[in-house]
């Protein structure tokens, strides 16, 4: 009974062997049909490249990756026919012709049983590759327009990757110029999908390219930030201050950055760098008042810096606001004090801060009027016409009511 049943064994697996060779003969033969049962044959080829007896035979992965080439070929040839191609089908060919050559390439490496090497096929797919490479571009801008960030970042990634093969380490398919465009599409397809580190790998290399330097840096500035890496993003930002004095960008973030590490010297320092290099944006003064008013505590420097953002632009309403602000806070703070007073002391200051509340009114009306959708404003001026029992006070409550 064992011998039997060893037997059966064998020749099971005999058959098995044969069928493997048979599906390698029949994807052989689809390469030549025209219009080949795409499914029939993509069974034929897992089984063909999962079964142990031809796994390991480069023939079989150049065979299945030529057979993907031909499905995307013949979708990509109807373009030139003025026909319109699948190009989900078509791609997702280019991506496993890829595969199958990579392996088929990697298996012809292994000598043979008499210690050589033959590259037969290792030569066919470089051929195949180089003129395949610049459509890998095509399929990640296809993937990047629908939104499929991480298949764009594959696409433009294989594209780079081919470049490293070992079978092109003497050549150059293309400019250096071509790559550093590519990998920075690859890196901003790689930070849309939130594959942050990847991107950054991409970036940190371009760093050293002087390829768009202002896009690179902002873009690792903004990856770093998203990261929560301080160290890097403050270096990241000193480094674009340095080489982009003039973009706006740096300068801010740098700004922002101090500001919210509560570091204002610093802060004032780049703002004052800012003001020097775009003596026009009315918006760093008005940083500057903020500060000067919230921080520092100088009241009047904080005016002479809102009025400055105002004869830069005199309908800028934060600036107008600003001076509002400061106006309504005045007050404000006044009252609080008032109410440790006497009440006859108590009256004599009220009149002061209804002063100040009415030096802040038209200011305030002012911005509203500038920008009515702001509810910063809205609350600013319900809170001043309750203090000054104005009945406008009503049409405030009903803004903020959304009424």
């Amino acid at each position: 009974m064992k011998k039997i049943f060893l037997s059966a064994i064998l020749c099971l697996a005999m058959g098995t062997a044969f069928a493997q060779k048979d599906n390698l003969k029949e994807v052989k033969k689809a390469l030549d049909a025209v219009t080949p049962d795409y499914e029939a044959v993509q069974s034929k080829i897992s089984s063909m490249l999962t079964n142990p007896e031809t796994a390991n035979d480069p023939e079989a992965w150049f065979v299945a990756g030529s057979f993907e080439d031909k499905i995307f070929s013949t979708e990509n040839n109807k373009t030139l026919l003025q026909q319109t191609p699948d190009e989900p089908l078509m791609y997702k060919a280019l991506f496993k012709s890829y595969d199958y050559f990579v392996k088929a390439i990697e298996l012809e490496k292994i000598p043979n049983e008499k210690g050589k090497v033959n590259n037969k096929y290792t030569k066919q797919i470089k051929a195949i590759l180089k003129i395949n490479q610049p459509y890998f571009v095509n399929a990640g801008a296809y993937y990047y327009d629908n939104g499929d960030y991480g298949t764009a970042y594959e696409a433009f990634k294989l594209f780079l990757d081919i470049q490293n093969l070992d079978i092109f380490k003497s050549e150059a398919l293309m400019a250096d110029s071509v790559y550093n465009q590519i990998k920075l599409y690859a890196a901003l397809s790689s930070s849309y999908n939130e594959d942050i580190p990847a991107a950054v790998v991409l970036l940190e290399d371009l760093k050293t390219k002087d390829y768009e330097t202002e896009q690179v840096y902002t873009a690792l500035a903004q990856n770093y930030q998203i990261m929560g890496d301080s160290v890097k993003y403050a270096a990241t930002l000193k480094e674009g201050v340095s080489k982009l004095p003039d973009s706006r960008f740096f300068l801010e973030s740098m700004i922002n950055m101090y500001i919210n590490s509560g570091q204002i010297d610093e802060a004032m320092k780049y703002l004052d760098d800012a003001i020097a290099k775009n003596p026009t944006v009315p918006e760093y003064w008005r940083v500057k008042g903020d500060l000067y008013e919230t921080e520092i505590k100088d009241v009047d420097k904080a005016l002479e810096a809102f009025e400055q953002s105002l004869n830069i632009d005199p309908t800028y309403a934060r600036g107008i606001a600003g001076i509002g602000r400061l106006y309504y806070n005045q007050g404000f703070n006044l009252q609080q004090k008032a109410n440790e007073l006497s009440f006859k002391e108590a009256q004599v200051v009220q009149e002061e801060v209804n002063e100040y509340y009415k030096k802040a009114l038209p200011y305030l009306e002012k911005a509203h009027q500038l920008d009515p959708d702001d509810r910063q404003y809205i609350m600013a001026l319900y809170a001043v016409y309750y203090a000054l029992k104005m009945p406008e006070v009503e049409e405030m409550e009903k803004l903020l009511n959304g009424e």
